[in-house]
């Protein structure tokens, strides 16, 4: 998940805020493995993801 672009350079190229990056991240550390297992999902889809 790290990455040659600072959070801030992140924020501003992809017109979020930078705590959304954050969220994001963490939510993707907690669920790694049901997205790249190929598992299903039991939780409601990840906040902000639309």
């Amino acid at each position: 998940m790290a990455g040659d672009k600072a959070l801030a350079e992140l924020a501003q190229q992809f017109e979020v805020y930078s705590n959304q990056i954050t969220n994001w991240k963490q939510q993707l550390s907690e669920h790694a493995a049901v997205v790249f297992d190929g598992g299903t999902a039991t939780e409601p889809p990840i906040e902000g993801a639309a």
